[in-house]
């Protein structure tokens, strides 16, 4: 594992700022990235991550079709996967996100399911998305989420829409259709849950963040002049969302109400190179904001400034 820290400037914006809000940042700097070797092979598109409530940190590496898991310090501790469609393998995993049992649940795009494994990565089970009698009923799957009832939502960009399963992985309802209004979506892809059960849907299409209730009710669009292609979100402590846009290489920070708080892209002080083509983040337990920069097939983690700090 190669790991590098550096310095230089990129675009940084700070915005007005809410007086209800507690901790606006004012500035993200690049602390670590991880690049290289990891695990006898190279990070190759990595693509999405998650964290689990102890601070692990488990990282889809799409191009080598597997998971690799990562301690609080950032050391990778295991990986598991490989070309295949096998209990061990993938084909073109998109995403990961782990519930509240520290299940990892893996969406397996070339297979079309969805893998569980347990926090060791071994397999535990998954839910097959081929349907004999409807072959067209999922399509090309970018994003899935667990709420707090092992109840799983999909985000389907292929078939603009949410596809929500119950607890015991039974297909419950699809959410959403084609379109702009009214919680409708265009090629949607990572879905976020806040604390407060709300779902936050990236709807790049119509460039915008789209949240919707527990039960799949369309609850109001999150709409800037920043946005272009917004494909992932993250929430941090006190409640704003991060937005990673994917096609300006832009992280923009938000209130729950839209307002914008903080810009910073395409390239984050500490840094000398472009984000290129990122398609996650996620906050780790210390804090820091890590971003998955797919397209320089590495990890760019962030320490966030906040004002009086």
């Amino acid at each position: 594992m190669l790991i590098i820290a550096g310095c230089s400037g990129g675009q940084v914006v700070p915005l007005k700022k809410e007086k209800s809000i507690v901790g606006i940042p004012s500035a993200i700097i690049v602390d670590t990235i991880i690049e290289g070797k990891i695990l006898g092979r190279n990070l190759s598109s990595p693509a999405a991550v998650a964290v689990d409530k102890y601070g692990m940190i488990y990282l889809v590496d799409a191009g080598n079709n597997r998971i690799i898991s990562f301690n609080q310090r950032l050391i990778p501790i295991a990986d598991r996967g490989g070309f295949g469609g096998g209990y061990g393998s993938f084909n073109r995993p998109s995403d990961i996100v782990v519930d509240n049992t520290l299940t990892l649940v893996v969406t397996d795009n070339g297979n079309q399911r969805i893998v569980k494994l347990d926090s060791k990565l071994n397999y535990i089970e998954e839910l097959n998305l081929v349907d004999d009698e409807d072959p067209f009923m999922f399509g090309d799957i970018a994003g899935v989420t667990v709420n707090e009832y092992g109840e799983i939502w999909i985000s389907d960009r292929s078939n603009n829409r949410l596809a929500l399963f119950n607890n015991i992985s039974k297909f419950d309802k699809f959410v959403g259709d084609f379109g702009y209004g009214g919680g409708q979506l265009y090629n949607p892809e990572k879905i976020v849950r806040s604390s407060k059960s709300k779902f936050a849907v990236c709807d790049p299409g119509n460039s915008r963040v789209v949240i919707y209730d527990e039960y799949g009710n369309h609850n109001r669009d999150l709409v800037s002049e920043q946005f272009t292609q917004p494909v992932s979100v993250a929430y941090s402590r006190n409640g704003t969302l991060w937005v990673l846009d994917q096609k300006i290489s832009q992280v923009v920070n938000i209130s729950e109400s839209g307002e914008l708080l903080y810009i910073s892209g395409s390239v984050i002080p500490g840094d000398k190179k472009n984000l290129h083509n990122p398609t996650d983040l996620v906050f780790l337990s210390d804090g820091r904001l890590l971003i998955v920069d797919t397209g320089n097939n590495r990890l760019v983690v962030c320490r966030v400034i906040y004002e009086g700090s």
